[in-house]
C-alpha cells in the first residue's frame, strides 16, 4: 500500500456514502488502522456499513525527520486541500457499469 495520498480500500457495491480514514501525527495510514494483522477499515467495517466506499488518506506526518533533523514541509491546510481535491475527483468519476 502506498504511504501517501487517497487510496480506496473498499469500492463498495452501489455505495451511498464515502468514509475516509485520516491518521494523526507521527502515524501511518496502514499501521494506524491495523491490529493483530486485521486492517479493520477493509476487513471489518464493510460488514457494518455495506453501502459505503471506504478510503484511507496518508500524508507526511513526521514532526521531526531523524536523519535530517527537519520537520515535515507540508502544512495541515495543504494536506486538507489535497484530500478534498482527491476525494472530489473520486466522487465525480462516472460509476462503473456492470455487464
Amino acid at each position: 500500500m502506498a504511504k501517501h495520498g487517497l487510496q480506496c480500500v473498499v469500492p463498495g457495491t452501489d455505495p451511498k456514502v464515502d468514509i475516509v480514514f485520516v491518521h494523526g501525527l507521527r502515524a501511518d495510514m496502514e499501521q494506524t488502522w491495523t491490529r493483530d494483522n486485521v486492517f479493520w477499515p477493509a476487513q471489518l467495517l464493510p460488514k457494518e456499513v455495506p453501502d459505503a466506499r471506504i478510503f484511507v488518506f496518508g500524508y507526511d506526518s513526521s514532526i521531526v525527520k531523524v536523519k535530517h533533523g527537519t520537520v515535515a514541509k507540508t502544512e495541515v491546510r495543504s494536506n486538507a486541500d489535497d484530500l478534498c481535491s482527491k476525494l472530489a475527483a473520486e466522487r465525480s468519476k462516472e460509476p462503473a457499469t456492470v455487464s
